[in-house]
């Protein structure tokens, strides 16, 4: 829950006094950047020792490799420095003594650092060069403690403007350090610069409020009320007005760490979203330092002169002055209501890449100076306006108390070590090419342009202690209902849809993928309301605990015998509830705030209806005062047992009695968590089982951990869709060019399928069969396990001389016990509604293969066009079925199947019949085409594709009007019938 807070004038003065920590870098980019053209600084230290007066004048210099090599080390070393400060001291200081001592100690290291690289250097390059590095080491200390002391000290509306005082100081030390240089050749007070604003910062670091996150965490363990009192009063320092709802959260918060040990650096890598989050941190900075701003820092006089700029000097100074301006925009935005962290980096990459381009074009095709020297200014101000800033808040937003400490100094630290890296390659790609120079750091801009679209997530206003949940794993793949197939929708609502408030896409896909699903989702959840509606004129009202429907594709007994598995948590908004049919039933499945850590990690299933008026409880919201489900309509709670906590327009005492009656109750259902799936029980009976038991005895009991999954509404019956999934003779010619290709169709080989009734454990319906893929014989067994859960387990064979198969071998052998390539396949199938189903495909975390390269979202889409590829023959070839069969046996009559790889198509019938699965056809709701526009697979693809091409005018309008029957290009357009608004794709 977010809280409110203010900050007060004392926090604004601790933030600007701390942040003078950041001037010690910036005045040691500028200054050595500028000292190593000096005269002086040339005679001290070349002239006898790397060259005579010629070669070490300014123009021999420069062609002077010895000489080079110094001044290369002289500008690394700091950076190294400031690596071993932030990760192998910073995180032992922080956590021991506070953020404030360990600020203060590195501006003290830095004053005594640059002492000996100065007056105190003594000629000797041995004492230069530890100056340099000790001046580091300082600057890393400060550097590491300053983030998160801003972020713990802010308040989440302006933290973000407060860390950019970080980058704004880096800009001004640069600026003083160029114009002291410019003003004064001296190269003893020039390299003595960062060491004065290191002592500045020990003075005044006597007059900073610790942390109160800190002061907390640290007695929390001995004396927890102690620790409340210290952090309470030090956040009265850095607040005004009532502190003790922020002190309470921030306490809470603490304790409910205090079984989590602070994590080391292995620890980061452990757990998949925190693995996520350091990754992200750690590339963010990395990308800072790929958009070459060190190398024009590091080396401006030399660049600059490079460049053909006469005075590199004055030059420099103009530079440095107006990035100023940059990073003050930035600054004033980062946490308006306009701009944000992601924006804004995409808007400054935008204005990094092309100038720095033109500008090498400029340089290597002798075009006027004066486009030179634009380009850079363009650039720098567009470094300041987001890259100078953001990367060194974000990684400090992005973690948990436990996690930041380790996790940050990470992050500094392989900044630093990519600052050295520019730094020390820099001099030798200028002497290849100035110009190749200038345009390889353009095209590093582009590709940071392209990282942050894909995986930075805005954290502007958002609490620290909520910023983790950001980054869990979401669905990225995006159902289209077409009119094509309008049936009696609403079964899961997809992952771009957002109850009550518009639409969210998943992170990761593009801005025009985003707004088709959500103008698809909308328009979608609209038709379905008032179709419901129509269809249940003049109807019985049900009351909403009880079970809407009978069974949609399952047999009735089921019910009170199996688990439903219903969606994954991996896809599910913790944030909001999500609608979910299921069996015919509609359902809202939610996760009450503060129970993740429980056993079923608080998700709840109930009956989609408010007891009220019936309005659906997914369109309301989760309240986090109370962790009641609030239904949007007129306000009523539910806690997570269904019952009604909260009536608004009744006194609380009459309302009282009104929730006693069993009326005013939501039916809660039996929920459970495995194989990161929900699992709900439908039936009126006691739960029997886990359906952690369905993978006992096989492979999967020991090694399943699911690293991502997929789930997909399909317009076909549950009866179908598993009839598909265990025919292996179809995939050469249905999935020609996904899975291999017709050529590999062979005669399959398949054992005669064992079945057992469904109320027993362990394999339900099991084969084996050899067959030929991807150019490779393929040996697998299929095992149902239950109704709902079926996995493959498979090895490919080939010839051992095959040089393709044995690479093929190596790969996806390297992380199987005994290095055989295997073929896995773990999948989820549920009945939704008649005529439709659903499949969650479970992914295996297993490191050769390829959904642990790919993002989650680049397998969604793979995914959504294997199931593209034979969808419509699925869907015809059902309703046909249904036209010829009458009854559960009427398959028999109607399939002509005589050859060996069709065992499992008729065992799979035939348990279905015993079992006595009622695979309805509803002709009334089951999807159906219009009529003389039947289309092949390829035709819907290229449909699918020509949705996510829509304008996004076209888009947003058709999502707002209802009523708008305008036809949009390419075959595409909304129209209204009876049933509601629909969008339709024709054939062309």
């Amino acid at each position: 829950m977010a809280i409110q807070t203010r900050a007060s004038a004392q926090m604004y003065l601790a933030v600007a006094l701390a942040m003078v920590g950041a001037a010690t870098f910036g005045l040691d980019q500028g200054n050595f950047g500028n000292v190593q053209a000096f005269e002086s600084f040339r005679a001290e230290w070349c002239v006898g020792r790397y060259g005579d007066a010629e070669s070490c004048s300014e123009l021999g210099s420069l062609q002077n490799d010895r000489w080079q090599d110094f001044v290369t080390w002289g500008a690394s070393l700091i950076t190294f420095g400031a690596a071993a400060g932030a990760v192998l001291l910073g995180p032992f200081v922080t956590h021991q003594l506070g953020r404030k001592p360990c600020i203060q100690m590195g501006g003290a290291v830095c004053f005594m650092g640059c002492l000996m690289a100065s007056y105190l250097s003594f000629h000797n390059v041995a004492e230069f060069f530890l100056g340099r590095f000790i001046t580091g080491l300082g600057v890393g200390l400060s550097c590491f403690a300053l983030p998160l002391y801003n972020a713990e000290i802010s308040t989440p509306q302006i933290r973000g403007a407060t860390g950019s005082i970080f980058q704004l100081n880096v800009v001004i030390g640069c600026f003083v350090s160029c114009l002291v240089t410019l003003l004064d050749d001296d190269w003893y007070f020039g390299m003595v610069l960062p060491g004065l604003a290191g002592a500045l910062l020990v003075l005044g670091g006597f007059f900073l409020p610790e942390s109160p996150r800190f002061l907390m965490e640290k007695m929390v363990h001995q004396h927890p009320e102690e620790a409340f009192k210290c952090g309470l009063r030090s956040l009265k320092r850095i607040r005004s007005g009532d502190v003790k709802p922020e002190a309470d959260q921030i306490f809470e918060q603490i304790r409910a760490e205090m079984e989590t040990k602070h994590m080391g650096f292995r620890d980061l890598f452990r757990d998949p979203n925190l693995r996520k989050r350091v990754l992200i941190a750690c590339t963010l900075v990395i990308g800072q330092q790929a958009t070459g701003v060190n190398a024009f820092l590091g080396y401006a006089a030399t660049l600059f002169k490079e460049c053909g700029i006469e005075n590199p000097i004055l030059f420099d100074s103009i530079f440095n002055s107006i990035m100023i301006l940059g990073c003050i925009a930035g600054l004033l935005l980062v946490d308006s209501p306009y701009a944000g962290r992601r924006s804004q980096l995409l808007v400054a990459t935008a204005l990094m890449g092309p100038p720095l381009t033109i500008a090498g074009f400029a340089l290597r095709f002798g075009w006027p100076r004066i486009i030179t020297m634009a380009s850079v200014i363009i650039y720098g101000v567009g470094f300041q306006f987001a890259w100078g800033t953001i990367p060194w808040i974000y990684p400090a937003e992005i973690f948990s108390m436990s996690e930041k400490e380790s996790a940050v100094s990470c992050a500094v630290g392989v900044n630093y070590v990519a600052n050295a890296a520019v730094v020390y390659l820099t001099p030798g790609l200028m002497k290849w090419s100035t110009p190749g120079t200038l345009q390889i750091f353009g095209l590093l801009n582009i590709l940071n342009a392209l990282f942050v679209f894909l995986y930075i997530k805005e954290t502007k206003g958002v609490p620290l202690e909520d910023i983790p949940k950001l980054f869990r794993p979401r669905s990225a793949s995006t159902s289209v209902r077409l009119k094509a197939v309008k049936a009696n929708p609403p079964h899961v609502a997809p992952a771009a849809v957002v109850q009550g408030e518009g639409f969210r896409a998943p992170q990761g896909v593009g801005p025009l993928l985003r707004l088709t699903a959500g103008a698809l989702a909308v328009g979608y959840r609209r038709s379905t309301r008032r179709a419901a509606v129509q269809r249940g004129a003049g109807a019985k009202v049900v009351a909403p605990a009880v079970i809407q429907a009978a069974p949609a594709g399952s047999a009735a007994s089921w019910r009170e015998r199996h688990w439903f598995p219903i969606a994954s948590t991996l896809e599910l908004d913790p944030q909001r509830p999500t609608p979910v049919r299921l069996d015919g039933v509609d359902l809202v499945v939610w996760q009450v705030p503060g129970e993740e850590d429980a056993e079923d990690e608080g998700w709840r299933v109930m009956s989609d209806a408010c007891p009220h008026r019936l309005a659906p409880l997914s369109e309301g919201r989760i309240e986090p005062t109370t962790k009641c489900l609030q239904c949007a309509y007129h306000g009523w709670e539910f806690n997570s047992e269904g019952h009604c906590t909260k009536i608004p327009q009744v006194e609380e005492a009459a309302a009282e009695k009104m929730r006693q009656n069993s009326r005013s109750q939501v039916r809660s259902f039996p929920t459970k968590i495995a194989m990161k799936l929900v699992w709900v029980w439908l039936g009126e009976s006691e739960p029997q089982g886990h359906p952690k038991d369905l993978v006992k005895g096989s492979h999967l009991e020991s090694e399943f951990e699911v690293a991502g999954t997929y789930t997909r509404d399909l317009p076909y019956g549950y009866d179908s869709l598993v009839e598909n999934l265990i025919d292996v003779s179809h995939v050469p010619f249905a999935h020609h060019g996904l899975q291999g290709t017709r050529d590999d169709a062979v005669p399959v080989s398949m054992t005669i399928p064992e079945m057992k009734s469904s109320n027993e454990h362990g394999e339900i319906l099991s084969f084996t069969f050899w067959d030929r893929t991807m150019g490779m014989r393929r040996e697998a067994q299929f095992s149902l396990r239950s109704p709902f859960f079926f996995f493959y387990l498979g090895e490919f064979k080939g010839d051992g001389d095959n040089l393709e198969f044995k690479k093929f071998s190596e790969r996806r052998g390297s992380t199987e016990p005994d290095g055989k390539p295997r073929f896995r396949l773990n999948c989820a199938c549920v009945p939704v509604a008649p005529g439709w189903s659903r499949l969650i495909l479970a992914n295996a975390s297993r490191g050769g293969d390829l959904d642990s390269i790919l993002p989650p979202w680049a397998i969604h889409l793979l995914s959504n066009r294997f199931l593209d590829s034979d969808l419509a023959f699925l869907h015809y070839q059902e309703r046909k079925l249904r036209a010829k069969a009458a009854g559960p046996d009427g398959w028999s009559s109607a399939y002509y199947m005589p050859g060996e790889s069709d065992r499992s198509i008729g065992a799979w019938r035939q348990w279905l019949a015993k079992d006595t699965a009622s695979c309805r056809y509803d002709r009334g709701a089951i999807a159906t085409l219009p009529a003389g526009q039947r289309r092949s697979a390829e035709s819907l693809g290229a449909a699918h594709r020509q949705l996510q091409a829509l304008p996004r005018g076209l888009q947003q309008h058709g999502a707002s009007s209802e009523g708008c029957c305008g036809t949009l290009p390419g075959g595409v357009g909304w129209s209204s019938d009876a049933t509601g608004t629909h969008l339709s794709v024709f054939a062309q």
